[in-house]
């Protein structure tokens, strides 16, 4: 549960127990006089404590629909300029239709560990990519998806309670990474890491836990 959820609900038991706090004092005297009059009023003060409530709560809902509509889109397209750039990579016509289906999760996977007729896979290519004469240029171009990617993680995390561990560990590696691009000359070893961790961000693979079911992004905006 996070911290607006946490909140709301001891906004509503605050405005409960002052609803029923006005009817014990109000009717103290009466209380052992006239039981069914206090019943109905108990019950007719919660229902106006839990319309103010509701009241109270829809500009905060329409906010939240309105954050996890956004997040959701950015995220989206974060995958999209991603992918659209690992395709650069595989010599082969590339289009829109392409590209939004080769960024969902298990069509990256699948499109990426394909074997080619050479030996290798297209992942590979990824990797030689990086290896090769104008490496430099296509890494500069994943740090770019990779700072909008964590522009768009701190946003999530100055606005939500996360008590996802394993967030907070992509969010970790996407910070050393982005800092190992900008201030350090690329060698072999920061190209596996940095193979690695795209692979990471793309299928959502972990050393630990394998390939989960869900995209823990994805799950969080859908929790907001």
């Amino acid at each position: 549960m996070n911290l607006v959820k946490d909140n709301n609900f001891l906004y509503a038991a605050h405005v409960l127990f002052l609803a029923l706090v006005l009817i014990f004092f109000k009717d103290l005297p009466y209380l052992f006089i006239n039981y069914s009059d206090l019943i109905l009023q108990l019950i007719v003060s919660i229902l106006i404590a839990i319309t103010f409530y509701q009241l109270g709560k829809e500009p905060e809902r329409r906010h939240r629909q309105t954050l996890r509509k956004n997040l959701k889109k950015h995220y989206g397209k974060f995958r999209e300029d991603l992918t659209r750039t690992l395709l650069g990579t595989q010599e082969e016509l590339i289009n829109a239709e392409r590209i939004e289906e080769t960024s969902k999760r298990d069509n990256f996977r699948r499109f990426f560990k394909e074997e080619l007729n050479t030996g290798e896979t297209r992942w590979d290519r990824v990797r030689n990519k990086m290896e090769a004469d104008d490496g430099e240029v296509f890494i500069r171009q994943i740090l770019i998806e990779l700072l909008v990617l964590r522009d768009f993680m701190s946003v999530v995390f100055n606005t939500l309670e996360v008590k996802d561990e394993r967030l907070y560990n992509v969010y970790s590696g996407l910070s050393r990474m982005i800092y190992s691009i900008k201030n350090m000359e690329v060698t072999a070893r920061d190209n596996r890491m940095l193979s690695s961790f795209l692979w990471e961000i793309g299928t959502g693979f972990s050393f630990v836990e394998g390939y989960p079911e869900e995209d823990i992004i994805e799950k969080l905006i859908k929790e907001i």
